[in-house]
């Protein structure tokens, strides 16, 4: 589901101290520390079943840690897991939008879950490439109409702390460079965490972490 930024301060950083996470006997990963602050993008780097995924989610909260502890601060102030939400916006395969509302209609739809003004809907729309397609329900988009429609809302949302999974998967290069439009926009805000084994994207980060050596 998606979760959303607030304001423009700057500050944020997430913390991570020894995060294991396993499955019944099945390590995923175990002890990781690492430590991403504003204005940086860490790349979270790995084969298939490394666990870059299963860190993302954990990150958003959807998934708990099987040990240690990760740490959310925006302007020195420790952000609780029961208010992440509101500082967080996760782009992954697993995120889906209502196939029978129209694409302004489910912009509209998440904004006002988290309080947030259906401001710029339609600006933004054509900033990701969907310009006339506004009131076109969801149900005939292409997957990558529907990946340019997920970064429409994080453009809306602005969050300070920014989960990237298989961020360019189903799009073509305009899609592309709207994943790095966003990307030079959230390094002014606020972090992200961006997950890939695509050696191309690498490049977009300032940090990389290697799962699965």
């Amino acid at each position: 589901m998606p979760t959303a930024g607030t304001g423009e301060s700057m500050g944020a950083s997430l913390s991570v101290s020894d995060l294991s996470r396993f499955f019944g006997e099945l390590k995923v990963f175990s002890k990781l520390n690492f430590n991403v602050v504003s204005g940086e993008i860490l790349i979270v780097a790995g084969p298939n079943g490394s666990g870059k995924s299963t860190l993302l989610k954990i990150a958003a909260g959807l998934l708990a840690p099987s040990e240690g502890r990760l740490e959310f601060r925006d302007a020195m102030e420790v952000i609780q897991k029961e208010n992440r939400r509101h500082f967080l916006y996760m782009v992954s395969p697993d995120l889906s939008f209502y196939e029978e509302l129209t694409a302004r209609e489910n912009l509209q739809f998440f904004l006002s879950l988290l309080g947030r003004r259906s401001v710029r809907v339609i600006e933004t729309l054509a900033q990701v490439g969907l310009k006339g397609r506004e009131d076109d329900e969801v149900a005939g988009f292409s997957l990558g109409m529907r990946q340019r429609l997920k970064y429409a809302l994080a453009f809306l949302l602005e969050p300070k702390f920014l989960l990237l999974d298989e961020p360019t998967v189903n799009l073509d290069e305009s899609g592309i460079k709207i994943v790095v439009e966003l990307l030079a926009e959230q390094k002014k805000r606020g972090l992200a965490l961006v997950a890939t084994n695509d050696p191309n994207e690498y490049g977009w980060g300032d940090k990389k972490l290697e799962l699965g050596r």
